[in-house]
């Protein structure tokens, strides 16, 4: 299965001072190393890709990216487009993670094995559902702490969600 990574042109909403931005009615944490490559707002459906630096993939058209999509539960169409975020993964681990449904993955990039993992948060008693899809390749060069400092950023911003 390939991996699908969403280029658009860069609107950057301007990480704030405390390192947060604002979509979709919600309050996210960006690491301000990190560099925003696409901000698309449609409406009832935001979305904000962001790439997360890695010294092993520096050089190679591989990349650790997290992608955040708030849906407003007031629309049929957004709500439509998040229960379908999911269809046609098949072989996957769910975990959860506080009110996150998680299902973590493999998929490919050109030859490279990446580790996906989609967190869902479906209701939490506001008006917006939210998906978070962190990728990231396994590389020759990653630290051995790689995954476990991966999981440990998502699970970072996954809390941070307000």
């Amino acid at each position: 299965m390939r991996i699908l990574i969403l280029f658009v042109s860069v609107v950057i909403l301007g990480a704030a001072e405390n390192n947060t931005i604002h979509i979709g009615g919600k309050t996210v944490f960006i690491d301000s190393n990190w560099t925003i490559i696409a901000h698309k707002p449609l409406g009832a459906i935001t979305t904000v890709a962001t790439q997360i630096p890695n010294k092993a993939d520096e050089g190679s058209q591989d990349s650790t990216n997290l992608i955040i999509t708030i849906y407003d539960n007031k629309d049929t169409q957004a709500v439509l487009s998040f229960s379908q975020m999911i269809m046609g993964i098949k072989d996957y681990k769910e975990e959860i993670h506080g009110n996150w449904k998680q299902l973590v993955w493999s998929g490919n990039q050109g030859e490279t094995d990446y580790t996906i993992i989609d967190s869902i948060l479906q209701s939490d008693g506001t008006a917006v559902s939210v998906f978070v899809r962190i990728a990231y390749p396994a590389l020759k060069n990653n630290s051995k702490d790689y995954d476990k400092e991966i999981r440990q950023t998502l699970s970072n911003v996954l809390d941070s969600i307000k």
